[in-house]
Formats: C-alpha cells, sequence, structure tokens
C-alpha cells in the first residue's frame, strides 16, 4: 500500500519480463523503482546484474513455513534459488495474482480504486513452484499466480491469501482447486481472480 500511495494508485506492474526485475528481489538501482524492495528497507545491489544466485530475495518475502520449493528436490543448497528445467529464480515465499500485475493492455486494473467487491479479489498469496498434482509449475510463478496449481499448500494442506481489501484467509486445497485458473469465465474464478479480459467481474 505505501507503493500504491507513491504512485497515484497505481498498482505494482510486471514491467519488465525475464531476469532483470523481482517484486521482492533482488533489484539492482535501475530497476528497484518497479519493486517492493526499497519500502521493505531492503538490499538494492550494485552493478548491472540481479539475476544472479549470490543475491538474495527480501526476508521479508520468506515465510518461516517455506519457500516455492523448500523441503522438494528443486531446492538447491543456498536455498535463496530454486532450479526449474535450465532456468534459474529466485526462492522467494509468496507471489502476486496475474491479472493485478501484468502489463498487457486490458488484462490488469490499473489501480486499487478500479477493483470492485475488493474483499473477493485475489492479491497476493504463498506460491509453490511444485503444482498440487507434483508436477514441476512454469518459472512465471516467481513474480506471478495465474491458477490453483501455483497456490502452494504448505500450511497442513492449506494456502495463505491476501484480498485487494488487505484482509488474508487461509483455504483448503480443495477450495483453492474450485478457483481454477485466471482466464476461466465461471463466477467463483472471475470472483477470484478478477480478469478484465474476459470480463468475468
Amino acid at each position: 500500500m505505501l507503493y500504491v500511495d507513491n504512485n497515484g494508485g497505481v498498482l505494482i506492474e510486471d514491467i519488465v519480463a525475464g531476469e532483470t526485475r523481482f517484486f521482492f528481489g533482488p533489484v539492482i538501482k535501475s530497476n528497484s523503482g518497479l519493486s517492493l524492495v526499497p519500502y521493505l528497507n531492503g538490499k538494492i545491489h550494485t552493478g548491472t546484474d540481479a539475476y544472479n544466485k549470490a543475491n538474495a530475495v527480501d526476508p521479508a518475502a520468506v515465510c518461516p513455513s517455506g519457500r516455492r520449493a523448500f523441503g522438494t528436490s528443486y531446492e538447491n543448497d543456498n536455498k535463496n534459488w530454486v532450479v526449474d528445467g535450465s532456468s534459474l529464480a529466485p526462492n522467494a515465499s509468496y507471489a502476486y495474482n496475474y491479472c493485478c500485475v501484468d502489463k498487457a493492455a486490458g488484462e490488469r486494473y490499473r489501480r486499487f480504486t478500479q477493483i470492485p467487491r475488493p474483499a473477493t479479489r485475489f492479491l497476493m498469496g504463498d506460491v509453490s513452484i511444485v503444482d498440487s498434482g507434483g508436477t514441476v509449475g512454469s518459472t512465471a510463478g516467481r513474480i506471478v499466480i495465474y491458477g490453483h496449481q501455483n497456490i502452494a499448500r504448505r500450511h497442513s494442506n492449506k494456502g495463505n491469501i491476501s484480498f485487494a481489501d488487505l484482509h488474508v484467509e487461509s483455504w483448503t486445497g480443495a477450495r483453492l482447486s474450485s478457483v481454477s485458473t485466471y482466464n476461466s469465465t465461471s463466477n467463483v474464478t472471475g470472483d477470484f481472480w478478477h480478469n478484465c479480459r474476459n470480463k468475468t467481474w
């Protein structure tokens, strides 16, 4: 919310793809303005390459119950970074709703005030590199969540999720599975994902 207040009510945006920026770090000076690292008093790394295993995510983005790949064969030795095929990604515990932050036109709300029924709109939650069926998830999950399988069930088969009105709930795996993916046209998914493209709201 500090980021929103400082940026005219605009939600944080996934505007730089790939390896150059992550919402919870690591970041370098040139892209720290599009992250939450300054608001968490986190470290802004020197040089030109934040995508380096020597750089960690901010501690505030690490859940005491585990990270994206914590406790699986996909974690590496220092647990700051995870391996998914040939790709590496910072091992944070949380990620944002794809429909809140995706940069493509028509797929996201630009401001908090645009979000209808904020108490039902998913904002951020526990993220997992391994989906609910046990298969490896996409590396896109390093900063966004776009399907129920991206939400970790690390709390006794429950996932903690926050909503656009900033309250937090703990949902069972079965309930999380009911919301499918962001591009579904079902009412429950529309209320949860607030997908602009399909106008499910």
